[in-house]
């Protein structure tokens, strides 16, 4: 019989802690969206810039990158970067070829300021080569084209612009794309 009183007196108190946690735990909000922590693969983004400037001097640019969206307003990757330069009036041609990394903020949906850093391999007095930095800053507009892909403009300008520069002025646009993967 004092068996039965500790088992029911046992049972009583485990049947009713088992209630009092089950009340603590609160119901989850539907509208609320788990945070995924890591690497989110459907956060990363390819594009680039294609350019191309025809007359005495003729340059051929090729610039792929792949990108990650941090936040919602950062975003940062890397690229590699391809230039033929060809200039008629000297009888001169090269490939120029080397990587970059950058950073953008969105300060806007469509508008967004651009740092990156590139280092260019050149020809650049003939018939050395060697490595010069570009440092371009500056600001960009998107146009969206869709759900996962846009349109870029960039204004930018080299801080480290020198007579071996790629680029004919420290003043550089580019025109390309980004394609969400």
């Amino acid at each position: 019989m004092k068996n039965i009183k500790i088992n029911a007196i046992f049972l009583f108190f485990f049947c009713a802690n088992f209630h009092c946690f089950a009340q603590l735990d609160s119901i989850p909000d539907k509208n609320v969206k788990p945070q995924k922590k890591g690497f989110d693969s459907s956060k990363l983004f390819s594009g680039g810039n294609f350019g191309l400037s025809f007359g005495t001097i003729t340059i051929i640019d090729i610039s792929p990158l792949l990108g990650y969206q941090i936040t919602d307003k950062v975003s940062a990757g890397l690229g590699v970067t391809y230039l033929h330069y060809s200039d008629n009036v000297n009888q001169y041609k090269t490939n120029v070829y080397g990587g970059r990394v950058f950073a953008r903020y969105n300060l806007f949906p469509n508008l967004f300021l651009h740092a990156e850093a590139e280092e260019l391999n050149g020809e650049w007095v003939y018939p050395d080569r060697w490595w010069e930095l570009a440092l371009p800053v500056g600001a960009g507009y998107r146009q969206p084209l869709g759900d996962f892909s846009s349109f870029t403009f960039m204004l930018l300008y080299n801080l480290n612009h020198t007579v071996y520069s790629p680029y004919q002025s420290p003043v550089i646009v580019r025109v390309g794309f980004n394609i969400g993967l």
